[in-house]
């Protein structure tokens, strides 16, 4: 796997672009300092809605889960999804999305 470019990541992680041999990957590093219980169980539950949600954008199992320990971060991976990053509102409404709504589990470059 090799980085291509710096994504917008969150407040407490960094995330990367890269290239796979099966393609491109969104690549979320998280200081391990920062999550362990928390982070696996949030990702547990996004990766079981993607199963019955088309809308969540389910994580990439690494080795045998989907979060692995990389020195001391806890990196996470997601399918790349080609588009153009929506804006923080529903463009049909004033209503802002929830901060943990489906649509921003999904990854756009910037």
């Amino acid at each position: 796997m090799s980085p291509e470019a710096v994504v917008h990541g969150g407040f407490q992680s960094k995330v990367f672009l890269a290239r796979a041999r099966t393609g491109r990957l969104i690549v979320k590093l998280i200081e391990a300092d920062h999550a362990d219980v928390v982070l696996r169980e949030r990702v547990q539950v996004t990766r079981q809605l993607a199963e019955i949600n088309p809308s969540v954008v389910g994580p990439i199992v690494l080795a045998t889960e989907p979060v692995v320990r990389v020195d001391r971060w806890h990196a996470v991976c997601y399918p790349y999804i080609e588009g153009t990053r929506p804006g923080t509102r529903d463009r049909g409404t004033s209503r802002r999305w929830p901060r943990h709504s489906p649509y921003s589990t999904a990854h756009w470059p910037r």
